[in-house]
């Protein structure tokens, strides 16, 4: 019984206080330009983050759903800025991109935070999304309370502590909210270094890609990670918005949340999964094309994603019109290889 308790109690406490083994990581592109990487262990958690600096001000680019480590990475931007935050940009629209906005919005109160029109149009969702997660740290807060009053005087004494620095970090977030996009915006200058905004229909809801002029990067967030994770059944839109994308020859390289960096010709993954999935829509029992499983690493937990996303996905295009998905069976089904 006081193993359980001290394993909730663990539980709930590393939801408020980051281990110093999952840090994150600080990677340099070039002068202007810095990836912020998840420890790989939670690398499939979290987000990546990008900061790009100008002459004038900075970007910070993506945010995500853990607010102790996003308290970390607000205290090292500004350990590590020498121009201030002018702009918050968010690649998506799903609640986990959206809701740490709050907190990076109260730390660079002068930022303009630019988002997909679909956030803007459907902020209150988010604001209630917001409140909701905060409730329920709460509950578990509460719940935590209450179980340290069956440990011994000891272990009271070692827990109350961090309970104490959890119910701070609870009231701090619950006095924060999500605040109202900025409207529709193409560029975005940061003092010799131009930002690209272009609105896409790919993984959630609203999506946009950021394009940097000066070194060829485009972060594309969920839109472009690797193995793409479906959650609606625009799929062959997607598939659509990612060939054209492959075709930009000033795009050089790439930035997904998941995963590390890669080039434009990479791009030919989560092309041709897509396109999978349409053209395997109608099987009864469908597996991974050997084709689509050779352009992914060829190790456990690589292939195993892989098929979990895949089967995930095809779940969504039971909603999808049969002709579209007839289309993609008939014509394309043993294709793969034209996207490489």
């Amino acid at each position: 019984m006081i193993f359980q308790m001290m394993r909730f109690l663990t539980l709930l406490i590393l939801t408020f206080l980051s281990l110093s083994c999952f840090a994150q990581q600080w990677h340099q592109v070039d002068t202007h330009t810095f990836i912020i990487a998840p420890h790989k262990n939670i690398a499939q958690l979290q987000a990546n983050q990008a900061v790009i600096t100008g002459t004038d001000c900075a970007a910070i680019i993506n945010a995500h759903g853990d607010f102790t480590v996003l308290e970390q990475t607000i205290n090292q931007i500004k350990k590590r800025l020498s121009v201030p935050v002018c702009y918050l940009i968010s690649t998506g629209s799903s609640h986990d991109e959206i809701l740490g906005i709050a907190l990076l919005q109260h730390a660079f109160p002068a930022a303009k935070w630019i988002a997909p029109d679909y956030v803007k149009e459907n902020i209150q969702v988010y604001q209630s999304a917001y409140r909701q997660k905060i409730d329920d740290y709460s509950l578990s807060y509460s719940v935590s309370a209450q179980r340290t009053k069956t440990l011994s005087e000891q272990e009271t004494v070692h827990w109350q502590k961090r309970l104490h620095t959890a119910k701070q970090r609870i009231a701090y977030w619950q006095s924060l909210d999500i605040p109202l996009p900025q409207g529709k915006v193409t560029s975005l200058q940061l003092g010799h270094n131009t930002l690209e905004i272009t609105p896409a229909v790919a993984a959630s809801a609203g999506d946009l890609f950021i394009f940097n002029q000066k070194n060829g990067g485009l972060f594309g967030g969920a839109n472009v990670d690797p193995i793409p994770y479906v959650t609606h059944n625009s799929i062959s839109q997607w598939h659509n918005t990612l060939v054209s994308l492959k075709q930009r020859n000033e795009v050089v390289w790439l930035l997904p949340s998941h995963g590390k960096p890669y080039k434009r010709d990479e791009l030919t993954k989560p092309v041709a999964f897509l396109h999978a999935i349409m053209a395997f829509a109608l099987e009864q029992q469908p597996s991974v094309p050997a084709a689509l499983r050779t352009m992914y690493k060829n190790d456990v937990a690589e292939q195993q994603k892989l098929q979990l996303l895949f089967n995930l996905a095809l779940k969504h295009t039971q909603s999808m019109p049969t002709g579209t998905i007839s289309t993609y069976k008939h014509e394309h089904r043993n294709t793969l290889a034209q996207h490489e």
